[in-house]
């Protein structure tokens, strides 16, 4: 957590500070919203935090993994054969596309693991306490 949070604020003021227009900056912060709520998502569902969420969070697993590995895994030879052309490898060279790609991944990676380890750890229900 004191690591995560710092790393989440770095990557968002970067992305405000790289921008070369105010649209290009509020694009980036959208950016940053929207995957860091992608990984707060998935935290939640990597983390149920009663037999409850646990029942609705493995069915909701199910269906994801369901579209997973039927609809975007038939996307995946188009989208490489189209990210492996020179176009699009050239595009790499524009800072701004590179920190949207870079940020979403690490936004929502950072964020699930910050929402695990809350939910996990510092909000975990204990068991009555024996008294002495």
């Amino acid at each position: 957590m004191a690591i995560t949070s710092p790393l989440l604020f770095a990557l968002g003021m970067l992305g405000w500070f790289i921008a070369p227009t105010m649209e290009d900056a509020y694009l980036n912060a959208a950016f940053m919203v929207t995957f860091s709520a992608v990984g707060w998502a998935a935290g939640m569902i990597l983390s149920p935090d009663s037999r409850l969420e646990e029942k609705k969070f493995t069915s909701l697993w199910k269906g994801i993994s369901l579209f997973i590995s039927g609809y975007l895994l038939s996307k995946i030879d188009p989208l490489v054969d189209t990210l492996l052309k020179p176009e699009a490898l050239q595009s790499l060279h524009d800072s701004n596309y590179t920190y949207r790609v870079l940020a979403g991944i690490g936004a929502t990676v950072l964020t699930a693991i910050l929402t695990y380890v809350i939910r996990v750890y510092a909000f975990a229900v204990r068991g009555p306490r024996s008294e002495n």
